[in-house]
C-alpha cells in the first residue's frame, strides 16, 4: 500500500500479485487495481477490480479516489470526475479528492447552450471566449 501511495506502481503489483486478490480488503484491492492500471496499462482489469471494490465497500472515499484515477488514465474523464465527485459525497473534505478535481478543471457551459458542445460554432465561440478572458486577466496583472 505505502509503495503504490508513493507512485512506485511496478513494484507495489509484485507484491500485490504475490497476495490472493480475492482476500484482499476493498481498499487494498483498490490500489492492486491502481496499479494494474498505472503499471500494466490493463485498464479493463483496473476497472473491473476497482468497480469491485466500490460495490464492496461504497462509503470509502479512497476507493472512489483510485477508480477515479484509473478512469483518467484511462482517458475516461467524465467518469473519473464522477467517481471523484461521488467521493466527496462521503467526504467533502479529503484533500486528494478535492486536489484530483481541482487538477481536471470544471469546464464553462458552451457559450450557446442550445447548440451541443462540439459543434463548430460553440468550439469557435468558446476558443474565442478564452482567449478573451486570458488577455483580461493578462491586463488586470
Amino acid at each position: 500500500l505505502y509503495l503504490s501511495k508513493k507512485g512506485n506502481y511496478k513494484t507495489a503489483l509484485k507484491y500485490f500479485k504475490e497476495l490472493d486478490s480475492s482476500t484482499l480488503l476493498p481498499r487494498y484491492l483498490s490500489y492492486y487495481a491502481l496499479c494494474v492500471a498505472k503499471a500494466e496499462k490493463n485498464y479493463e482489469d483496473a476497472i473491473s477490480l476497482g468497480v469491485k471494490a466500490v460495490k464492496t465497500e461504497f462509503y470509502h472515499p479512497e476507493i472512489y479516489l483510485n477508480l477515479g484515477r484509473i478512469l483518467s488514465e484511462s482517458g475516461r474523464k467524465a467518469f473519473a470526475f464522477k467517481a471523484y465527485k461521488k467521493g466527496l459525497g462521503y467526504d467533502n473534505t479529503h484533500p486528494e479528492l478535492i486536489k484530483e478535481m481541482n487538477e481536471m478543471g470544471i469546464r464553462r457551459n458552451p457559450v450557446l447552450s442550445p447548440l451541443p458542445r462540439k459543434n463548430p460554432v460553440n468550439r469557435l465561440l468558446g476558443m474565442l471566449a478564452s482567449k478573451l478572458r486570458s488577455l483580461t486577466k493578462t491586463k488586470k496583472n
